[in-house]
This record gives structure tokens, C-alpha cells and sequence, in this order.
């Protein structure tokens, strides 16, 4: 049974070690990637959000915004999505508190559609928030090898940066290129 050769550099490992090259490592997926799907750097509250009056609310998409920041696992084309997981959130809330209020002997009917319809909200919510790590299972399925992955990129990412500051780096990284 053969075995999986030395796992591939990344074009940023490539740079940081001077061996990149644009005719090799210039089409590379992480490249065209990196154009095209953008890691913001800070979300604001959206008016949608903002609108719900629920500080709950905003402050847990403040903290989750800043939790999937700091894991590089949200893009751009992601917040419409997130936006959506809050306002079901909110929805969620106002069904429990409307069943709170309720009178179960009086209104049992309304009681038990209201009951239904909490819990197919609760079933959209988990399986929209699964996206953003913010079901149990899927914080579990998150193995310690995806975070050593992540850590080392981060890591990647500052010794590019301290790289970029150094004078004497830009010229040889100039001159390779």
C-alpha cells in the first residue's frame, strides 16, 4: 500500500521562503481563492439586526462576528446568511415568550401550532448555525487538527507580515521574482 507523499506548500509558505514563483505557484487555488473571497476584518450590526431592538441579539452577533473572524471561517458572501440565522433567532424568542403568556387550557390548539412552529424554527436554526459553529455537534466534530491547522496559518500569516516590514526580505523577495 503506498503512502501520501509530504503535504504541499502553501503560496504563502512559498513566498516566506523566497521559492516562489509566479509561472508555478501564480494560479494556484489558494491564490484565485484569496481574490475572490475576501475575510472581512470587522462586521458591523446590520440595520436588519439593529431593527429587532433585541440587545441580546446584537450582542451575541457581535461575539460570534468576532469568534468567526478570528477563525477565518466567514466570508463576504456569508453575511446575508448569518444576518438570516439572527432574525430566526429572534423569531425564536418572541415564539417562546408569546407561549409563555399563553394559557394552555384556554388555548390549547393555539398553544400546540405555536409549540410546532417554535420547534421548526428551532430545526432551521440548527441547521443554519451548523455553518458558523454554533451547534454543539459541530463544535465537537471541529478535531484538534483543524485547529493546529489554523494556528500554524495564523503563524504563517505573521512571519508574512514581519516579512513584508523587513527591507532587506522585500529586496530578495524582489529580486526572486
Amino acid at each position: 500500500m503506498a503512502t501520501r507523499g509530504r503535504p504541499r506548500k502553501s503560496t504563502e509558505q512559498h513566498k516566506l521562503d523566497g521559492t516562489y514563483q509566479e509561472c508555478r505557484h501564480g494560479n494556484n487555488a489558494d491564490v484565485l481563492i484569496s481574490t475572490v473571497l475576501s475575510v472581512p476584518k470587522k462586521i458591523e450590526v446590520p440595520e436588519e439586526i439593529k431593527n429587532l431592538k433585541n440587545k441580546t441579539i446584537e450582542v451575541l452577533f457581535k461575539k460570534h462576528v468576532e469568534m468567526l473572524i478570528s477563525l477565518k471561517s466567514i466570508y463576504e458572501v456569508d453575511i446575508p446568511e448569518l444576518i438570516h440565522l439572527y432574525l430566526i433567532l429572534n423569531d425564536i424568542y418572541k415564539l417562546r415568550e408569546a407561549m409563555e403568556g399563553l394559557d394552555i387550557y384556554k388555548h390549547f390548539f393555539t398553544y400546540e401550532k405555536m409549540q410546532k412552529l417554535f420547534l421548526k424554527q428551532v430545526s432551521s436554526f440548527n441547521a443554519l448555525g451548523s455553518k458558523f459553529y454554533l451547534t454543539p455537534q459541530v463544535r465537537a466534530q471541529m478535531r484538534l487538527n483543524d485547529l493546529q491547522e489554523l494556528n500554524e496559518t495564523l503563524k504563517l500569516e505573521e512571519k508574512l507580515k514581519a516579512a513584508e516590514k523587513n527591507p532587506v526580505q522585500k529586496l530578495i523577495n524582489k529580486k526572486k521574482n
